[in-house]
């Protein structure tokens, strides 16, 4: 059991590193969202392998929910930690990225915008720019959805590492 909160400070530590590197790669790599999807299937590497680790280390032999439960606390603690640690990081030490960050997502709505053909009215477009922004990871709103959207897509994946991580013992009844 101490490998498994060994595992998660070793997957929140990637998900920091991540972070800080963002900070340096400054607004391009923040809205790059092929980068967030290349950490995302290294944490969910990592969760399979500690999670296969965790099987080998309680005899060989875990059920679809055992693996299921270690899927998911696998994931979801590096996460929660990793979108707080990242709302604390840009807000208090790097707020001046924070202000880059939320013109460039007012530019990216605008130039949306102004590549639709219907004709908007200029509150409709503030209020467009408004909404845009209110998700924005680095407001309390957005960190909320984030956290929402985080434990949505750990549980999902933790559903489909259990069906990898799974391995019943021969010798013993019907397990779930």
């Amino acid at each position: 059991m101490k490998s498994i909160y060994r595992s998660v400070i070793i997957s929140a530590l990637v998900y920091a590193c991540w972070v800080v590197i963002k900070g340096f790669g400054g607004v391009d790599l923040m809205l790059n969202q092929w980068a967030g999807w290349i950490v995302s299937a290294i944490m969910i590497a990592l969760t399979l392998v500690f999670a296969t680790q965790e099987r080998k280390e309680q005899g060989g032999y875990m059920s679809y929910g055992s693996a299921f439960k270690t899927c998911i606390f696998l994931m979801l603690i590096p996460y929660f930690a990793g979108i707080l640690f990242e709302y604390l990081y840009f807000t208090t030490i790097l707020p001046d990225v924070v202000d880059s960050f939320h013109v460039k997502m007012e530019q990216n709505i605008m130039a949306e915008l102004d590549k639709s053909e219907q004709e908007m009215p200029e509150e409709a477009r503030e209020m467009a720019i408004k909404m845009g922004t209110g998700f924005s990871p680095y407001k309390p709103g957005g960190v909320a959805f984030v956290i929402l959207s985080a434990g949505v897509l750990s549980a999902v994946f933790s559903a489909i590492l259990a069906i990898f991580v799974k391995k019943l013992d021969p010798n013993a009844a019907d397990e779930f």
